[in-house]
């Protein structure tokens, strides 16, 4: 919290746009804090425990980090409990507000982390609502950029023109939708959506390919019954031009006098 005020002051005095304390703003503060916190820690440790600077370091870093492994202690040497109030102040203030400011740095080093993970996880989604917006549609005849479709005919009065862009890159004169228009740099394509079936989802192209055999059965069908019909007219002409022609005899065969009372 008292970093997040000094940022915001600072900022305000810097004259910044921004004057919002950011995770990264804040990192840097209590990075900075922790390093300077351990090097001086170290420096008076190694005055008093007699150590080196590098194992007074590697003292501190245990401790502040709560490893505390145990090879190093404070505090055991020449009664410094009895004999060095001063000292024993020290320890007990650096390892309280240094435990304090390095457990601040990794909670936010993690918080970061985190929200880095959850970003990357939007721009993914966002991105994946953007292509499928822009996903080519192939229900129509013409293909706009924007995925709407004039299906081959002039647009209305209130269509705009973003809404007749298309995709085609060509610069011909008849590629134009409709050349009634007062622009005329609005070009489009005619494609069978048959031809580009394989972008489609599975389940989409297996619908189609049973639609179209659905269609091909009942024109066959069609075409079937027709040729009957047309035969049995055929029959039944013939069959009369038969009778009328045995009418005019006289002598009329069990066959024929069959046929009539059929017919």
């Amino acid at each position: 919290m008292v970093s997040s005020i000094a940022i915001k002051q600072i900022k305000k005095i810097l004259k910044c746009q921004d004057t919002d304390a950011t995770e990264i703003d804040l990192i840097l503060v209590v990075t900075t804090l922790s390093t300077i916190t351990i090097t001086s820690g170290a420096a008076v440790f190694s005055r008093y425990e007699s150590w080196s600077y590098f194992d007074s370091v590697y003292y501190c870093v245990i401790t502040l980090t709560t490893i505390g492994f145990g090879d190093m202690v404070a505090l055991q040497k020449d009664h410094a409990l009895d004999q060095k109030p001063e000292y024993v102040a020290f320890a007990l203030i650096f390892i309280l507000f240094g435990m304090a400011i390095v457990a601040a740095s990794l909670n936010l080093f993690v918080l970061r982390f985190v929200t880095m993970n959850t970003e990357d996880e939007r721009r993914d989604e966002a991105e994946a609502l953007q292509a499928a917006a822009g996903a080519v549609r192939l229900e129509g005849d013409v293909i706009t950029a924007n995925g709407s479709i004039l299906s081959g005919q002039c647009p209305q009065e209130g269509a705009s023109f973003t809404d007749l862009t298309s995709v085609c890159s060509c610069t011909c004169a008849s590629c134009a939708p409709c050349h009634a228009l007062p622009f005329t740099r609005s070009y489009s394509f005619r494609k069978r959506s048959m031809n580009l079936s394989y972008i489609l989802p599975r389940r989409q192209r297996l619908q189609q390919q049973r639609e179209q055999q659905q269609q091909q059965r009942e024109m066959q069908q069609r075409e079937h019954l027709q040729r009957e019909r047309e035969q049995q007219q055929v029959t039944h002409t013939d069959t009369q031009e038969e009778l009328c022609s045995s009418s005019s005899e006289s002598d009329v065969t069990p066959t024929l006098a069959q046929k009539r009372n059929s017919v």
